[in-house]
Order: C-alpha cells, then sequence, then structure tokens
C-alpha cells in the first residue's frame, strides 16, 4: 500500500483526541489504531533511509568520477617532484611554493606474534613477554548469586568492584506482524 493512502487512512480512522497530551489508548482500537501508526512511521523512516542511502551512493560515485583524473594527476605530480629530489642529491630542496624533503624511513616489523612468543619462552626470555590479567567474568557470574545490589560468592562473601542494577520494570518492546514488504523484527520502544 502506499505511504500517501495509509496516512490518509491512518488520519481518517484515528481516535478522537489521539494527539493531545493526556490522551491514553483505551481499548484494543484505539492500541490497534496506535501500532498501524507505529507501523506507517517505521515504513515512512525505511523510505526516507533508502532515498538517503541512494543518494550518498550516487554522491560518492560522481564524487569518485570527478576526482579520479585528479588523482592520478596528483600522483604523476609527486613522481616527478620526487625523481627531481632524488636527482639533486640534496636532503632538502626549498622552492618558492614549498620544500621537497627526503628523509631515512625507520624499518617496518613484520612479526608472527605465535612463533616469537614460543622463541622467547623457549629461551626462557621471559622479560620480553607481557602477563595480561583480567578478570573471568563468565565463570565470576555463573558461580555467583545477586543479593540486592550485590554479587556474593558461593562462600557468601560479597564481590567487590561490581554493583548489580535490576531494573524497576520489564523492558517495553513492539514485534510488528510481518507483512509481505516488511522484514522487521522486535523494537524496543
Amino acid at each position: 500500500m502506499s505511504l500517501e493512502l495509509d496516512r490518509e487512512f491512518q488520519t481518517a480512522t484515528q481516535p478522537e483526541n489521539v494527539w493531545k497530551e493526556d490522551w491514553v489508548p483505551k481499548t484494543p482500537d484505539d492500541a490497534t489504531w496506535l501500532l498501524a501508526e507505529y507501523r506507517r512511521i517505521k515504513g515512512e523512516i525505511k523510505s526516507i533511509d533508502d532515498f538517503v542511502k541512494r543518494k550518498i551512493n550516487e554522491i560518492f560515485e560522481w564524487y569518485n568520477r570527478r576526482t579520479r583524473v585528479l588523482r592520478e594527476t596528483e600522483e604523476r605530480i609527486l613522481g616527478l617532484l620526487e625523481l627531481y629530489a632524488r636527482n639533486s642529491g640534496k636532503k632538502t630542496i626549498s622552492l618558492p611554493g614549498g620544500e621537497l624533503r627526503l628523509r631515512k624511513q625507520q624499518p617496518q616489523f613484520q612479526r608472527d606474534d605465535a612463533v616469537l612468543l614460543e622463541f622467547l619462552r623457549t629461551r626462557e626470555l621471559t622479560q620480553y613477554i607481557k602477563a595480561v590479567e583480567a578478570p573471568d567474568w563468565k565463570s565470576l557470574k555463573a558461580d555467583c548469586q545477586i543479593v540486592g545490589t550485590n554479587v556474593v560468592l558461593p562462600n557468601g562473601e560479597v564481590v567487590e568492584g561490581v554493583t548489580v542494577h535490576v531494573p524497576d520494570e520489564p523492558a517495553f518492546t513492539v514485534k510488528l506482524d510481518a507483512t509481505e514488504d516488511d522484514t522487521q523484527s522486535e523494537d524496543p520502544a
């Protein structure tokens, strides 16, 4: 169904005073109308999102076409300037529009940490090995109980460094029934 017809229908069938601040749904028809309005609004947002994604893709395609030649020209210019600098034999060349510089580069290291770690262990070079400690939260949580706002060990000791917040109210979500053009699942409200 088109968004315009859906919007028109929703407007024609909306409960009286629905947009007043103190209005609350009182009947299943009111809640059904709100659910349909929610679905319509989500559909409109999805249409806008799809439109924006298409436009963004069009802009990136235009950008790539427009700058491709410029980037190729930029690379050619940089290559020619580098050739000039290397042929000069100087480390720095000052020109009216800037400087050309040749600097020694730092070595790049490619490591296989597993092989390196094994090498250090077999030679007992432990001063080059980091020991990382972190709580095993999954195991700790499985062995403990929640008592009020505390996590308590099986021996009754309160675990320091952990505070529990138990929400007072159940979480509210909306699950729309699937339609042929709707693939949405639960949506936290």
